[in-house]
């Protein structure tokens, strides 16, 4: 019945807008795709309208003037050459609440539209973009190192399929969105003539007790005064973080093959009362509560041995730990008692580099070919373990790091923080009463939001891919 009225809906938008462009002959593309690549294909000369919601600074999102944006310049000019196209790159667009107003008016905005996550989802429940995996033979959707896995993609699923892509097979710009690791200076750690911490985690001894005693004994006290904190961190983010250590998720899967809200299991409670203890308890003198940024700023003044960080904050062109840290590492959280050991997970809020066609797009088809062709690896990095190499060589001091690093950026679990399931888990550490009675408040406002937001996700991801099933590190 849905996608009847979906059906219907874009019918009757496509007669809005062949009667808003009145007598005007339209373009149309009748052209065989069946090649697959783009490779043997000829779009006749025609302009495709790529409008992102970011400024001409970034070139298809890389800083200008940089390697990569150099690369993503030729790449669009070889496209161009081997399609027989123009593409017009629309820095700076409005996004989807134009893309939104503009369709309800019959209007023609792009051919593409690449912006946040969180606001493509908008215009997918109300049907204005072409499900991705009705481009079968052009798109690849089973291509996660091209456009992304499960995890990264759940949250541009919607009811009945996939509505956004993202430009995994790229350096960077995926690769930057994620939190929140933790990231800590292993030069003060050699100075205290203590274990290198990668250690632990390579023999996967990185748990609950030994992040406790790695807070003790990274904290450097004079005169009765911290002098170096074992650990900046942002409390909201430590929170959102720490309750997934024990194996807990926001998606539960039960023996049955059905989904519910995962942050009121046993795992996930025993998670909470640990976050309680090291916050509040004894250790609490060892943790400086900081925002997001400075509690990287933190690591960087040596002011604190360990921090938690973001994705950004390590890696990329605004990468000041990799800039300013000689030896860092980055560490996954530790594990607690219920979890595999090695259990590594990541949080995904969002990204500015959600791909997306829109249905009032002129030719999907066409449109999706030049979207594949355009995204092929760039030159000289053209597998993810390339990309690797890339990375350790001019970001990373030990491999460790990244191989630690990418698992997490693969394990990213999304939020669904745009509808406020983020709230639901977040201030237990300050709640006065008990555990069981914070998740007890929660319990309503939780599950209605997961029905209402989650599950229609989760249904997209199935009607996609058959199943769903997190990621959770090798």
């Amino acid at each position: 019945m849905k996608k009847i009225a979906k059906i219907l809906f874009i019918a009757m938008l496509i007669s809005v807008f062949s009667s808003a462009c009145g007598s005007s002959e339209s373009e149309v593309f009748d052209m065989d795709y069946s090649g697959g690549t783009g490779a043997t294909v000829d779009l006749e000369g025609r302009d495709i309208f790529y409008n992102l919601c970011y400024d001409s600074s970034r070139v298809l999102g890389f800083e200008d003037n940089t390697e990569f944006a150099d690369l993503a310049r030729t790449r669009i000019d070889e496209v161009e050459k081997n399609l027989n196209c123009n593409i017009e790159l629309v820095y700076g667009s409005p996004g989807f609440a134009e893309l939104i107003s503009t369709s309800y008016a019959g209007t023609f905005m792009c051919d593409i539209l690449c912006g946040e996550t969180n606001h493509s989802i908008d215009a997918a429940r109300a049907g204005l973009l072409v499900g991705m995996s009705t481009l079968d033979g052009i798109i690849d959707v089973n291509d996660s190192e091209k456009w992304g896995n499960k995890n990264q993609l759940l949250g541009m699923c919607w009811e009945d399929d996939l509505y956004g892509l993202l430009p995994a097979a790229w350096p960077e710009l995926t690769m930057l969105v994620f939190g929140y690791p933790l990231a800590a200076n292993v030069n003060i750690i050699s100075r205290l003539g203590l274990t290198d911490p990668r250690d632990y985690v390579e023999n996967k001894a990185w748990t609950w007790d030994q992040f406790e005693e790695c807070l003790e004994a990274w904290t450097i006290m004079e005169g009765g005064e911290v002098k170096t904190y074992g650990l900046s961190a942002y409390i909201n983010t430590f929170q959102q973080m720490f309750i997934r250590t024990n194996g807990a998720s926001l998606i539960e899967k039960t023996a049955d093959g059905s989904y519910k809200y995962g942050f009121g299991s046993p795992a996930a409670v025993k998670a909470m009362e640990k976050a309680r203890e090291i916050w509040t308890g004894d250790l609490s003198y060892t943790i400086k509560d900081a925002g997001y940024g400075p509690a990287s700023e933190m690591l960087v003044n040596g002011e604190a041995t360990m921090c938690l960080t973001g994705g950004s904050f390590i890696y990329g062109s605004d990468g000041i730990i990799s800039k300013n840290v000689e030896n860092f590492t980055v560490l996954p959280w530790p594990y607690g008692p219920d979890a595999e050991p090695g259990h590594t997970f990541s949080n995904f809020s969002g990204t500015g580099y959600c791909i997306t066609i829109p249905i009032m797009g002129r030719d999907p088809e066409s449109t999706a070919v030049v979207l594949d062709a355009v995204y092929e690896p760039l030159t000289g990095l053209d597998s993810f373990e390339a990309i690797k190499e890339h990375m350790s060589r001019y970001y990373f001091f030990d491999p460790r790091d990244t191989e630690v690093y990418f698992d997490m950026n693969l394990a990213m679990h999304f939020n669904f923080g745009y509808c406020g399931m983020v709230g639901q888990y977040t201030d237990f550490i300050t709640y006065s009463g008990s555990v069981a009675s914070y998740i007890e408040s929660k319990e309503v406002s939780a599950e209605n939001l997961f029905e209402e937001y989650v599950m229609p996700a989760l249904r997209g991801a199935e009607a996609v891919w058959g199943s769903y099933e997190e990621y959770n590190g090798k």
